[in-house]
């Protein structure tokens, strides 16, 4: 029973390039607030953080997403990935702003709006969509437990056109 489509989470990469961790991340003192389907939590920046004391932050403030140093272009690019299921979208803003537009921002926004939109999403958080006994399902793991009692689906990947149906059977020990 392969997916229509698997549960994935919000991947989002920043604007600004990177030569390594430790440059500067060009912040300055602010609050970035990292939303993880609708829960707010604030991680303090300030303008001496390196890109990796940035992600450091951001990995131990239990928001709920993994910042990571991702190669790009041989440079690197400060990626953010949520976890799965539509429920998980990823939201972000600086209070106030960074005076430089690099952090996952495409606009130019005036000091009155505080709020800085991501820009390089990658991947979009999506529920799994299947179907079982011709009943459409959409759960936010690909591990799914509550569908058949007693039984456990694991969602590897999506199923192309051509490929037949998984068909299940199931027999009881004597």
């Amino acid at each position: 029973m392969p997916p229509r489509s698997p549960a994935v989470g919000d991947i989002y990469q920043s604007t600004e390039k990177f030569n390594q961790g430790s440059d500067s991340a060009g912040l300055t003192n602010s609050t970035l607030t990292i939303s993880v389907g609708g829960n707010a939590t604030p991680v303090t920046v300030n303008d001496q953080m390196t890109v990796n004391d940035l992600i450091g932050a951001i990995n131990t403030s239990n928001a709920g997403v993994t910042a990571s140093l991702v190669a790009s272009g041989g440079q690197y690019v400060v990626q953010l990935a949520g976890p799965n299921g539509a429920a998980n979208a990823i939201s972000a803003s600086f209070s106030p702003p960074p005076t430089s537009a690099w952090a996952f921002s495409v606009k130019t926004q005036s000091a009155a709006d505080r709020t800085w939109n991501f820009a390089n999403r990658t991947q979009s958080a999506n529920d799994a969509q299947f179907s079982v006994n011709g009943i459409n399902i959409s759960r936010a793991s690909n591990t799914v437990t509550d569908v058949v009692d007693g039984m456990t689906f694991r969602l590897s990947r999506v199923q192309a056109g051509a490929e037949p149906d998984v068909q299940l059977g199931v027999s009881f020990d004597s």
